[in-house]
């Protein structure tokens, strides 16, 4: 079954979704958040996009810092391929104002929940 193209919807290639010792492989997909899909949606990698603060590239993989209430935080890494990982921070950067760092891999957002 072919995925059809949504307006509004990008992919990026096959990734891996990693955080606290669970590791999901599926492709990535922004649209009004960010996730990973394998056969069906997978729940657990859903990172709402209102909620991010920060990401960080490195080889071939991206961290998110992820605030989603005053008292929790954590950080996904999704791995996958580097020129689509660009792709999908230069899309990110722009859907929620994220700012880059000045001489670093690093784009930041408002605090949002702090």
């Amino acid at each position: 079954m072919e995925l059809k193209k949504i307006p509004g919807r990008n992919e990026y290639g096959t990734g891996c979704y990693l955080e606290e010792g669970k590791r999901y492989r599926g492709k990535i997909i922004l649209d009004n958040k960010l996730y990973l899909q394998g056969k069906e949606d997978f729940a657990e990698t859903y990172i709402p996009l209102e909620k991010i603060e920060a990401v960080r590239i490195e080889r071939n993989r991206i961290e998110i810092k992820v605030y989603p209430s005053l008292l929790t935080a954590y950080t996904a890494t999704i791995e996958g391929n580097g020129k689509e990982l660009k792709r999908l921070i230069k899309d990110l950067v722009v859907k929620i104002g994220l700012k880059k760092r000045f001489f670093k891999r690093e784009w930041v957002g408002e605090i949002y929940s702090r």
